[in-house]
């Protein structure tokens, strides 16, 4: 089990890589997109196994996730795996 998962536009990703640097070195485990999907793997999958398997579920909050469909889907599978 993780302890946060983290949904971000690719356009955010190098504040998310601070932001996943900041987390490691307070011992926290991030699942991050860009470590944990295995090439052969089929995405969508691994993210809700990443959603799933994790404490915590940070939305990184920018213009450009927002408009992602993407992550608009990540809060929504957090949400509903939350209810059950």
């Amino acid at each position: 089990m993780r302890d946060v998962f983290i949904s971000y536009s690719r356009k955010d990703k190098s504040f998310v890589e601070q932001l996943h640097q900041a987390l490691e070195a307070q011992n926290r485990d991030a699942w991050v997109d860009w470590e944990d999907i295995p090439l052969s793997a089929e995405w969508w999958h691994e993210i809700q196994r990443g959603i799933e398997s994790a404490n915590t579920f940070v939305f990184v909050i920018s213009r450009d996730s927002i408009e992602s469909k993407v992550c608009r889907d990540e809060i929504e599978h957090a949400v509903q795996h939350n209810k059950t």
